[in-house]
């Protein structure tokens, strides 16, 4: 078992207007500020195979193009990189906790960045979407390999909607919902942060023809409630005990929906919370299966929002 090292933050940075938005949106958490940070940078050098084009004469041109075009790239990372370990320093980060790692790409910029991930880091902090994605995809590739490849670890999804200091705590009977909790409640507690506890149960008690599949009976509601009450009784302890007052918490348990994502995501949209946070599997999700259906489906639905999945 990998050891995590406590407050040390992965930022994948791509050089893109997105990964510096990602790192303005880090720099104005005020809970984060006393971590360490690594910007880690994936650089697609050329091929040192290519340079065998040197040897032939007539490619050598070609050659003094790419060596050029490589510096270019690499300067203007450089750049970049640094711009964003400023944004994190001016905004309160201690200067000796934000380090910069730039390494030659090796298998691919996912799989690197899965590799580094493994090195006991804290959480990892990505963006939707980065340099070049299409604008209608709601994650971009090395995003979408990043949720499936990093389950060991917590993956803070940074989304572009402004920070209202309002998370919103997807709660069920699992563990992992727990850990979710734990993870806000240790990083955020004796900070001015509103948190509200949500349970969303499929079906309303009754049984209908139309949706047999999606209904609750209405003992099996009644046993439901019951038992995330009490969940929620736990949850509150372990937020009050990590500094937060009881008026910063609210619970909150919605029945009678078919979609289980559509509603967390339709509760944080209408009560503008800005963050969505989940366990990477629920009660029902098999063991072989990377992340839960209703944190898939939340991670693709919130769009603007941040929504943490926590291992």
């Amino acid at each position: 078992m990998q050891r995590i090292e406590a407050g040390k933050l992965l930022l994948p940075f791509d050089g893109s207007q997105r990964s510096l938005e990602t790192v303005r949106h880090l720099s104005a958490m005020k809970p984060f500020q006393r971590q360490k940070v690594v910007l880690f940078h994936v650089f697609n050098s050329v091929p040192e195979c290519y340079w065998d084009l040197a040897k032939e004469p007539k490619s050598l041109k070609t050659v003094v193009h790419v060596r050029a075009w490589e510096r270019e790239q690499r300067k203007t990372i450089d750049a970049t990189i640094s711009k964003a370990r400023r944004i994190l320093i001016q905004a309160g980060f201690d200067e000796a906790s934000v380090k910069v790692s730039i390494q030659n790409r090796k298998k691919g910029i996912a799989r690197d960045i899965v590799k580094e991930a493994h090195n006991g880091y804290a959480a990892i902090i990505i963006r939707r979407r980065g340099a070049g994605a299409i604008r209608s995809m709601v994650l971009g590739s090395v995003a979408t390999k990043l949720i499936e490849g990093i389950t060991f670890a917590p993956l803070l999804i940074m989304g572009q909607q402004k920070a209202t200091g309002k998370i919103l705590i997807a709660m069920d009977f699992s563990d992992g919902a727990m850990r979710a909790l734990d993870f806000v409640a240790g990083h955020f507690g004796n900070y001015d942060y509103d948190v509200h506890l949500l349970h969303v149960i499929r079906g309303n008690g009754e049984i209908t023809s139309t949706h047999p599949h999606l209904t609750t009976t209405q003992d099996c509601l009644n046993m439901a409630l019951d038992t995330i009450k009490n969940v929620f009784n736990e949850a509150r302890k372990r937020l009050v005990a990590k500094g937060f007052s009881n008026n910063q918490i609210s619970e909150e348990i919605r029945t009678g929906v078919f979609s289980r994502a559509a509603a967390i995501v339709k509760v944080a949209k209408e009560e503008n919370f800005d963050t969505i946070v989940v366990g990477r599997k629920g009660v029902s999700r098999p063991r072989s299966f990377a992340i839960g259906r209703v944190s898939n489906k939340a991670i693709h639905m919130g769009r603007r929002l941040s929504v943490w999945v926590i291992n």
